[in-house]
């Protein structure tokens, strides 16, 4: 039999993950990659699949995911509570309530 003519079970295999891999692109409309393809197909055909063979069959097909825009954050935005900037000494000293000289601030 003829090399070029000769179809092998992988290639045949690939032919029906390609089906399987188009549907899933047209039922989402084309917003999952080919990491949540992979997701999907294990969900719904409880099919196991190498994400880099999904990478490629998708590559073939030419399929590419929509990337949405980014757009701005218009929510709240109150300014979060900044402390002091205090050393960790004055603060022990607040807490004993004696007025001698920190630790901290001696020669050592």
């Amino acid at each position: 039999m003829n090399r070029q003519t000769f179809v092998s079970s992988k290639q045949r295999n690939d032919e029906a993950m390609k089906l399987k891999i188009v549907e899933c692109y047209e039922k989402l409309k084309g917003i999952y990659g080919y990491r949540r393809v992979k997701i999907w197909l294990k969900r719904t055909h409880a099919v196991h699949m190498n994400h880099k063979r999904v990478q490629r069959l998708m590559g073939e097909l030419g399929l590419r995911a929509v990337i949405r825009r980014k757009r701005p954050y218009y929510g709240k935005k109150e300014a979060y509570v900044i402390s002091n900037n205090q050393s960790w000494c004055s603060i022990r000293l607040k807490r004993r309530g004696n007025g001698g000289i920190p630790k901290c601030s001696l020669a050592q």
